[in-house]
């Protein structure tokens, strides 16, 4: 069996998954529940890898909500000490959302014919960066052996006939 060496994270509101790095490629182990289900994408068979940020609008509109109604709740209540404890309760929600627009996500995909594997870095943005130029360099050579490979294997092509050397067709 093949080292493997993990490398990134999938995690969502229904899917769990972990991306491995192999000799031959990658390998995605999507949990679900009590059952996994192993996906591969292999070097010589990947179309595109892509890296992109982004910010979760929805993560950050709901910490917003969350943390300016703690701080109305606070300020209706119209005493000190419960303005001060509802500004306690509502600053993580806003240090999380103003850290997801400062921050971002760093989201690595990796297209295969037939799968994907998509990993998630809140905030190893180097690791991610050199994870996607490994990944790269990496299908690039498993392309590259493979034009090599089918090149050899082709027969020698015969070179083409001069115009002069070309039968007439029959006259009728």
């Amino acid at each position: 069996m093949a080292k493997r060496k993990r490398i990134g994270r999938w995690n969502d509101i229904a899917t769990r998954q972990a991306v491995y790095q192999t000799d031959a490629g990658l390998e995605v182990d999507e949990l679900d529940h009590f059952e996994i289900n192993r996906k591969r994408v292999f070097y010589d068979d990947i179309l595109l890898v892509t890296m992109h940020r982004y910010i979760g609008v929805w993560f950050v509109v709901t910490m917003l909500v969350f943390g300016i109604g703690f701080l109305v709740i606070g300020a209706l209540t119209r005493d000190t000490t419960a303005v001060i404890v509802f500004s306690i309760i509502a600053a993580p929600f806003l240090i999380m959302a103003l850290v997801r627009v400062i921050a971002r996500i760093d989201v690595i995909t990796v297209f295969g014919k037939r799968s994907r594997a998509r990993m998630r870095f809140m905030f190893r943005k180097t690791y991610a960066r050199r994870i996607y130029a490994e990944i790269s360099a990496k299908a690039r050579e498993a392309q590259r052996r493979l034009a090599a490979d089918i090149e050899a294997a082709e027969p020698p092509q015969a070179p083409p006939l001069a115009t002069d050397e070309v039968p007439m067709p029959p006259a009728e």
